[in-house]
């Protein structure tokens, strides 16, 4: 049994070398880039490795592993009664259109600009004031500078020291003396930024004001976490999100499947629209079923105003139609797409032929490739006519009598 930060410090790996090795590891979804490097050097110096993961957020490129365990989801957890309800609150949703994605997350840099602004901490502590309840408050922020600004804005509106920041350079001994101020009641806000995200068990967390923006699902659940124990304080969490989070990455309870072939570097181009909408009176979010056919609000009533169908991307609509359609629907839409590129080809390259001459010598090298049988179940998408079908009979599939070669 070893620590990451040992292995990592002393470059220790057990065993390496042994013929069979099973390398069981916990919180797997952290340090990814990390993790290939271990398990390339066993597999490079021992016989057989099987390299076993387990965590409770199971979304972050885990394709390096041989076998990963959620080994009970959040949802159950709450069915059991271990975790509470969370009450959402979303009171303005941020445009990100002229934010940048970098490496699967959004660019700190833009997403600073958005948000470590006096504007933006006004806009995120009032928020906090109508929804919060005066709870016990974890607030998540961008940066260092970001928390310590939004602890300056909130001990200057109380004009005494109810907030505090701590990250990694804030003493042991500080750190634990401010948590439990902060359980007693002494403080009501500790400000963090990548502190507390995973494993911190503090029960008197009742809301979190959430103004980090991510688009890495694991940190955005990992976050939620910190507010979802079963306590004696409050019968569910408080989330304020001003961050676009939960529109982005989904609520603590969706269902979310293991996939160790995907890809977690998400793009913006990519992204996927959650169902999640906000009533427009009480700033309450949950799924959108919740709000049914008449768009009521589940909480306060309201009758929403409908939902404006927003234009699927082309990868979400291929994403849908690769998910749902059958063998057949799918090799006849590969015939289909390459029938574009060869035409395409025919128009464009050496500009030899006319738009109509293009289109025929792009269907005859169609079914040249796939056969004429499988072409004729697309005719219509691809504009192909029954002359043309003839024509290339006559010239491609003729077989002169006697076998003579003309």
């Amino acid at each position: 049994v070893c620590s990451k930060d040992t292995m990592q410090a002393r470059d220790i790996l057990p065993f390496l070398g042994e013929e069979n090795v099973v390398i069981m590891v916990d919180e797997a979804d952290e340090f990814p880039d990390y993790q290939r490097e271990i398990k390339a050097r066993y597999q490079a110096e021992s016989k057989r490795v099987f390299y076993f993961g387990m965590t409770a957020t199971p979304w972050n490129g885990l394709d390096f592993f041989d076998v990963a365990i959620q080994p009970i989801k959040p949802k159950e957890l709450r069915a059991r009664g271990i975790l509470v309800d969370f009450a959402y609150f979303i009171r303005k949703q941020l445009d990100f259109s002229d934010v940048e994605v970098v490496n699967g997350e959004w660019k700190k840099s833009d997403i600073t600009r958005k948000l470590n602004t006096p504007k933006a901490i006004a806009e995120s502590f009032n928020a906090w004031l109508l929804d919060g309840d005066n709870r016990q408050t974890l607030v998540f922020s961008t940066t260092r500078d970001h928390s310590k600004r939004t602890e300056e804005y909130i001990n200057n509106y109380y004009g005494k020291t109810l907030a505090v920041h701590i990250d990694g350079a804030t003493p042991s001994k500080k750190r634990e003396e401010y948590k439990r101020q902060f359980q007693s009641g002494v403080i009501r806000f500790i400000l963090v930024v990548g502190l507390f995200k995973r494993g911190t068990n503090i029960p008197e967390i009742g809301t979190i004001l959430d103004q980090a923006s991510t688009l890495v699902v694991n940190n955005h659940v990992q976050k939620l976490g910190r507010g979802s124990r079963k306590n004696d304080f409050y019968d569910d969490c408080i989330l304020i999100d001003v961050a676009n989070n939960l529109l982005t990455n989904g609520h603590f309870y969706q269902d979310r499947e293991i996939d160790l072939t995907s890809n977690y570097k998400r793009k913006k181009s990519a992204l996927e629209v959650l169902a999640m909408r906000v009533c427009e009176k009480c700033f309450r979010a949950s799924e959108t079923a919740d709000f049914g056919a008449k768009n009521t609000c589940p909480f306060c009533g309201h009758c929403n105003k409908p939902i404006k169908k927003k234009k699927l991307s082309k990868y979400m609509k291929d994403k849908i139609f690769m998910e749902s359609a059958s063998e057949e629907a799918i090799e006849q839409k590969k015939i289909v797409n390459d029938f574009k590129k060869i035409l395409w080809k025919k128009k464009n390259i050496g500009k030899r032929y006319q738009n109509d001459i293009a289109r025929i010598y792009a269907q005859h090298d169609l079914m040249k490739k796939y056969g004429v049988e499988k072409v004729l179940k697309v005719k219509k998408t691809i504009g192909l006519k029954q002359s043309t079908v003839d024509e290339y009979r006559r010239r491609f599939e003729y077989i002169p009598l006697g076998g003579m070669d003309l």
